[in-house]
């Protein structure tokens, strides 16, 4: 599981204006500028994409941990994933 420091506060970043926006068949990626010295990431998953709640939060731990692993080679800023069907 990644560190707490590296969580995005979701909240705080749904209104604001992002960078870059790319969009994929399963999600959609914004980058914010950085407001730490190092990345921060935030998955959100609704229930319309994955029913149970134990699921979305196994996807969520497979997101973390893959950007636990290759959080080195990212540049610096602020990441939210939002995944869609």
């Amino acid at each position: 599981m990644i560190a707490k420091k590296y969580k995005l506060p979701i909240q705080d970043f749904l209104n604001k204006k992002t960078i870059e926006v790319k969009h994929g068949n399963f999600f959609i990626l914004k980058k914010f500028s950085p407001e730490m010295t190092h990345s921060r990431f935030g998955v959100i998953l609704s229930a319309a994409v994955i029913k149970k709640a134990v699921n979305r939060n196994k996807v969520r731990r497979v997101i973390f941990d893959y950007l636990r692993l290759n959080q080195s080679e990212l540049p610096i800023y602020d990441y939210l994933f939002i995944l869609k069907n």
